[in-house]
């Protein structure tokens, strides 16, 4: 954790790197333009992901693997259009890395991997969320009526 403030200097001297090395190679319209290009397809990535978020949603899926999947696709989707949004030259690659089936497994498999594994099920010696305890509901029809008097005392 002492070298995430480390790791976030050097990430944005390489952005400020990057915009100086293509002005100077493509001019400073065209690096305005390329950077405004990613703004609109960030805003048009999250814009659809939202809107497909609702038909994966609508949809059940077949077991918890498949459910894993569309949720983790879904986020690095979202994440790639925020990432397109933001100015720069190496968070627009990072969004092209995002999007890449082959890195959001394997992204998938490091984040999931100390939690639940893709059957959905707690890994051997991990902490429960609490004792299961086992029981029948049942559904009393009715209206439920609250007293005029007022509580006892």
């Amino acid at each position: 954790m002492r070298f995430v403030p480390f790791v976030f200097l050097a990430f944005v001297a390489g952005e400020i790197a990057t915009f100086i090395m293509v002005g100077q190679r493509i001019g400073v319209l065209a690096t305005l333009g390329l950077l405004f290009l990613s703004f609109v397809a960030g805003f048009g990535l999250i814009r659809s992901t939202g809107l497909a978020m609702g038909e994966v949603l609508g949809r059940r899926p077949a077991n918890a693997e498949e459910a894993a999947k569309q949720a983790t696709a879904t986020t690095f989707r979202m994440l790639a259009g925020l990432l397109l949004i933001t100015p720069g030259f190496l968070t627009d690659a990072a969004a092209g890395l995002l999007l890449i089936p082959a890195v959001q497994a394997f992204l998938r498999k490091k984040v999931s991997g100390p939690f639940v594994n893709m059957r959905g099920e707690w890994p051997v010696g991990a902490r429960r969320p609490g004792p299961i305890i086992e029981g029948e509901a049942v559904e009393i029809e009715g209206e439920i009526t609250h007293s005029q008097e007022g509580p006892k005392t």
